[in-house]
């Protein structure tokens, strides 16, 4: 499928006073991901489907490989979305009813009437932390056919909330115009609503905030007008990434007299704070721009439905999503998890290169560092262990995990030396290496087995395959260290295995930390870190059950090795 790309320019600040970064990747292009009205409307992104939107009168997919195809038939969709459990929630205008699509594909009516009296056309939807269901019922078009009405006659078109055990509750009744998108924030506090009222001279067109209480009502009296689109297209869809910022569709290209006649509210995603302060504008080139949903591996990836086109973006921070859950994977049997995911609560090291960024342990160098800085675990030393963590780079980027090292304020600031696992994107052949911090240095390249002789000299007596892996995505890096022995992986792939025979200079204890480099601007980071301490008495294998073969050669120094090249 061909898939076509725009560059944008950005009509508001790219990088927004209080969050100090910009929004929209540096560089980011729209691309479209699929067209002739495929992406009408939803969508909502499932880690293994891909995509799935409303179009056609189809829930349509887009999947991981950009092939398309009807998902289900004549489904007469509007707003989707995950629930935490991975089952498709769909709001069906059609049907004027909201339903949940199962695991094994069956179809579960939520409701389709309130209080015997059926709804409007069900739009949008979000879910709470308690698993509690929000969803709007305006009504756009003919107004015949209305059933649910106030004790005056008036028609309602209201929010209703789904708790997980049926019960449906009206929680705003005349208080928003006509309401369209909707979204609760993470914290549970806030219930905001797109409230469009798009075929009415002077017709609500504004974006409310309401305190959301803990059991699922709504403070009318806390309602909060966040913005206001005037006399152009308002809001539709909302979304939120993990710091907060909410992603509004909306705006027309195109004036639409007499009832959205303004000019200058183009069509695209507006970025706002939770206050409500305008951060940024992404244009969109079609209309109308009806939703979004974030989506990608990393949650960095923002669809966009517009005029019946799916279109994409690149972000710089991950999206808040109800499913595939934000949680922290549990360590394996044995280990214990060394870093929290939210602060450097443990962890020793300067604030100048050290924070924590989308919940990973993040190090970051500008390219004038004179000598490497680490951040160290104080949890205690490391004797004998196994440790296995997840490392992304940059490209050009350069790091270590350094474990039995030993603290050196004396050297400089946050100066650590000793043992390494090399993670250097630029050359296949230092990535893993064994490396030795202001020591021996290289021990072993990636793809040697050494023994290290009994006077330091590092011997090569087989070999690994080399492999190289890709800079800017995620690795998981595996370290076993058993008495003087030394082994390391990179996802499963082994890059050395060491015996270190020199009892002068080796080390059977130390700390552990992790390091960035001088050079190049470098962004290191790491998540999952998991720790499994071994017995402290495991066997130091000795000289004469390490034989070093006639035929071995001696390990390369720094300075005097090429680059080996991959088989």
């Amino acid at each position: 499928m061909m898939r076509f790309v725009w560059a944008f320019a950005s009509l508001a600040t790219l990088t927004s006073a209080g969050f100090g970064e910009p929004i929209f990747a540096p560089n980011a292009k729209l691309k479209v991901e699929a067209k002739g009205g495929v992406g009408g409307e939803g969508p909502a992104w499932h880690p293994k489907f891909g995509v799935l939107c409303s179009g056609n009168g189809h829930i349509n997919q887009v999947d991981r490989k950009g092939k398309v195809r009807i998902w289900r038939k004549d489904a007469g969709t509007n707003g989707l979305l995950f629930d935490a459990q991975g089952r498709l929630l769909a709001c069906e205008p059609k049907l004027r009813r909201v339903t949940r699509t199962e695991a094994d594909g069956k179809i579960t009516v939520l409701t389709d009437r309130y209080q015997g009296k059926r709804y409007n056309q069900p739009n949008d939807l979000t879910v709470d932390s308690r698993g509690r269901i929000y969803f709007t019922d305006p009504r756009y078009g003919s107004r015949d056919g209305m059933e649910i009405r106030d004790e005056k006659g008036k028609a309602i078109e209201g929010v209703y909330r789904i708790d997980p055990d049926g019960k449906v509750t009206r929680i705003i009744t005349h208080e928003v115009d006509r309401p369209n998108g909707i979204l609760v924030s993470a914290d549970d506090r806030f219930l905001f609503v797109a409230d469009n009222n798009n075929n009415t001279r002077g017709g609500a067109r504004k974006l409310w905030r309401f305190d959301l209480n803990q059991d699922g009502t709504v403070d009318l009296a806390s309602r909060k007008l966040l913005h206001d689109w005037g006399q152009g297209r308002g809001p539709d869809g909302i979304k939120q990434d993990v710091k907060g910022r909410l992603y509004v569709a909306g705006g027309l290209n195109k004036p639409n007299p007499p009832f959205e006649p303004a000019k200058d509210v183009k069509g695209g995603i507006y970025v706002f704070s939770p206050e409500g302060k305008l951060l940024d504008f992404l244009p969109v080139p079609r209309d109308e721009v009806t939703n979004c949903a974030f989506g990608g591996d990393d949650l960095k990836t923002l669809y966009i439905t517009a005029g019946g086109t799916l279109f994409s973006i690149r972000t710089t921070t991950p999206g808040r999503v109800v499913f595939p859950r934000n949680e922290r994977p549990k360590p394996p049997k044995g280990f214990q998890a060394i870093f929290n995911g939210k602060d450097l609560t443990g962890w020793k090291g300067s604030s100048k290169y050290w924070k924590v960024e989308d919940g990973c342990l993040t190090g970051t160098a500008d390219g004038t560092l004179k000598y490497n800085r680490f951040i160290v675990w104080k949890g205690g030393t490391v004797k004998n262990f196994e440790l296995r963590v997840k490392v992304k780079v940059s490209p050009g980027g350069n790091s270590g995990l350094q474990y039995r090292s030993t603290e050196r304020p004396d050297l400089g600031e946050s100066v650590v030396v000793g043992y390494q696992c090399d993670i250097v994107s630029r050359r296949a052949d230092y990535d893993g290496m064994l490396y030795e911090e202001r020591g021996r240095r290289i021990l072993a390249h990636t793809g040697e087995k050494v023994i290290i002789d009994e006077k330091g000299q590092p011997w090569v007596v087989g070999e690994f395959p080399l492999k190289k892996f890709k800079p800017g995505e995620w690795h998981e890096y595996r370290v076993l260290v058993e008495g003087n022995r030394h082994r390391h992986w990179i996802d499963g792939h082994p890059t050395v295995d060491v015996i270190d025979l020199d009892e002068t200079n080796r080390k059977l204890e130390g700390v552990l930390g992790v390091q960035v480099h001088v050079g190049p601007p470098m962004k290191i980071q790491f998540k999952d870190f998991f720790l499994k301490k071994l017995p402290d008495d495991l066997p130091v294998i000795k000289a004469k059950d390490a034989r070093i073969p006639a035929n071995a050669k001696k390990v390369v120094p720094q300075g005097k090795d090429k680059p080996k090249r991959l088989k």
